[in-house]
């Protein structure tokens, strides 16, 4: 007989109790997608598109803070006008601390 009584607590669900959860899902789903829309995927292009355009301004802003290389020698002023320029780059967060500190040195080594 136990294992009758076994069987009893042990019971099928029900076709409502099946669904419930499934309906829950749907549900979050759907107003997941109502709240955030469609484009919510797109973030991660997003961010890759951007960081592109970032990186090209930092190059771009490199490429005119590099000295002639082939120019005169360069008066204090333009020393200083360059690394200024430098560390603005930096503040305004455009170069990471090692790429100002390998364009500082660069600059200073010249």
């Amino acid at each position: 007989m136990p294992s009758t009584e076994h069987e009893r607590a042990v019971r099928d669900p029900s076709l409502l109790e099946a669904i419930v959860p499934l309906v829950t899902l749907v549900l979050l789903i759907g107003g997941s997608l109502a709240l955030f829309g469609l484009n919510a995927l797109d973030g991660p292009i997003q961010v890759a598109q951007e960081q592109a355009r970032i990186d090209a301004r930092v190059a771009e802003a490199l490429h005119r803070s590099e000295p002639a290389a082939a120019g005169p020698a360069r008066t204090v002023d333009e020393l200083h006008a360059q690394l200024t320029r430098l560390g603005e780059l930096k503040q305004a967060g455009l170069l990471t601390d090692d790429e100002f500190a390998q364009q500082k040195a660069k600059l200073l080594a010249t």
